[in-house]
């Protein structure tokens, strides 16, 4: 921009205005290769070649994919990674979304395991039952949900099934980036398209994030939310509320985790132990995802 210099895609410096030719061959910025997947671009910043990009058959299937409106918010990338196996939080923090619905929520017992791809939350229903939420290790959390889209379950047909990607940006901001795979086809799936382009473009982060401050500087009630947002926004600004409501960098030293806290404590033990071995120079677990997860009984989030 200052002196007109220009590079390609690669990176290389293809002209230098007033100069010989020869100069500009022997300037060059990084670059990084990308690939897209799942309407995502991924890059891969290490050195090397980039190993085989990570793949989730669940979602590379003949549905509706689309991605959300990423959530860009001034907390650590951990205060959001920990509500990935919070399934208990659902019925304190999202009690105002859920009385509008007409939903409610129980207390569960809940316990993780390690599993090929990352950790397996589990939760025991009053039957006996088990439902499941699925961490892939090490950012990306994976539910079934009705109430982070426009509008009920019922618009999607038989199902949704989400990925969310957690990404830090810095020590105190962190972005979630996010995948739906919807069970829709054909004219259904046109159908559906055409609401959810409808619903994106009244999707004011900003406002939404405004919201979520005024709450946490005591000048509104989440209960004073307006009545006409849906389970989306609502849910938006719930989420804001207590997870940047630790603060960016929250001070562990004071927790108490108790019983419910058994998936998030889980989680955290799976990242204290592959850090453990970055740091001494071991090698990582590597992951990988099978089929079939969006087919285990999971709780709806």
């Amino acid at each position: 921009m200052y002196h007109g210099w220009r590079y390609d895609g690669t990176g290389q410096c293809v002209e230098q205005p007033g100069e010989d030719e020869g100069p500009a061959a022997r300037v060059k910025i990084a670059s990084y290769p990308v690939e897209e997947y799942l309407g995502l671009i991924f890059a891969y910043l290490g050195e090397g070649d980039p190993p085989p990009i990570r793949r989730f058959p669940d979602f590379e299937r003949d549905f509706v994919i689309e991605t959300g409106v990423p959530e860009a918010w001034p907390c650590n990338y951990f205060n959001r990674l920990d509500n990935a196996a919070d399934r208990n939080h659902v019925m304190w923090t999202h009690r105002e979304s859920l009385s509008r619905t007409g939903g409610s929520a129980t207390m569960r017992p809940i316990w993780g395991e390690e599993t090929e791809y990352g950790a397996r939350t589990a939760t025991t229903m009053p039957d006996g039952s088990v439902t499941y939420t699925h961490f892939h290790m090490p950012n990306i959390n994976q539910t079934r949900s009705s109430s982070r889209v426009e509008g009920a379950l019922s618009d999607t047909g038989t199902g949704l099934d989400r990925l969310f990607w957690r990404v830090p940006v810095d020590d105190e901001h962190s972005i979630s980036f996010i995948v739906d795979c919807v069970h829709l086809s054909g004219e259904a799936a046109e159908s559906y398209r055409e609401r959810r382009r409808q619903s994106a473009e009244t999707t004011n982060t900003e406002l939404l994030n405004g919201v979520g401050e005024a709450v946490l500087a005591g000048k509104m009630r989440v209960r004073d939310m307006d009545a006409t947002w849906s389970t989306y926004k609502t849910f938006w600004i719930e989420d804001y509320a207590v997870q940047c409501g630790q603060v960016a960098i929250a001070d562990r030293s004071n927790e108490r985790p108790i019983r419910i806290d058994a998936g998030m404590l889980f989680l955290r033990k799976l990242w204290e132990r592959e850090l453990l071995k970055v740091a001494t120079g071991r090698p990582i677990k590597r992951w990988t995802t099978p089929a079939g997860l969006a087919e285990m009984p999971s709780m709806r989030a």
